[in-house]
């Protein structure tokens, strides 16, 4: 038999098998290697601080631009890139990733490509933090602002965290 006729043949045998609830067992699929991301290097180090960046950096799938669009949010909750992306569900780390995300969507990452960089995320799990970060971030005021200048909530509130963190620094 030939690959193809081979697969549906174990195909449709284990359907049989889940319908009459009789396991059968079917030959073993080949492993397949994991998928390789692609990490571009951070540009030449010069001092000490360049080097802790580097570190919070460390394992980040994107450009040299995105990354210094990305280091002021980790720079101020003291986080790495790594740490950042847990599965954790403390909301210290859920606003860290929410702030990312923001910042990511703000500056045109669709869903998807946020949610591969960040962790391999659902594009719904993004947009669920979005929406959320939206309504805690912003007052009604600010939200019909936003509705009466035709902006999104969620760049609304990128500009808004520009805003403060230009103010603060």
């Amino acid at each position: 038999m030939t690959d193809i006729r081979m697969e549906l043949h174990n195909h449709y045998k284990a359907v049989r098998a889940r319908l009459n609830s009789v396991p059968i067992k079917t030959e073993p699929e080949p492993k397949k290697e994991p998928a390789q991301v692609v990490v571009f290097p951070t540009p030449p180090l010069m001092a000490m601080e360049e080097l802790s960046e580097a570190k919070m950096l460390y394992g980040m799938p994107c450009s040299y631009e995105t990354r210094q669009l990305i280091l002021p949010v980790l720079k101020k909750y003291e986080m790495t890139w790594a740490k950042a992306m847990t599965k954790s569900q403390k909301a210290h780390f859920v606003k860290v990733r929410c702030e990312i995300y923001v910042i990511l969507s703000a500056n045109g990452w669709s869903l998807n490509q946020i949610g591969r960089m960040c962790g391999g995320r659902d594009h719904t799990t993004i947009l669920n933090s979005l929406k959320r970060f939206a309504n805690n971030y912003l007052t009604d005021l600010e939200k019909e602002v936003a509705d009466i200048c035709e902006i999104d909530h969620v760049r609304y509130s990128y500009w808004k965290m520009k805003l403060r963190d230009h103010a603060y620094s």
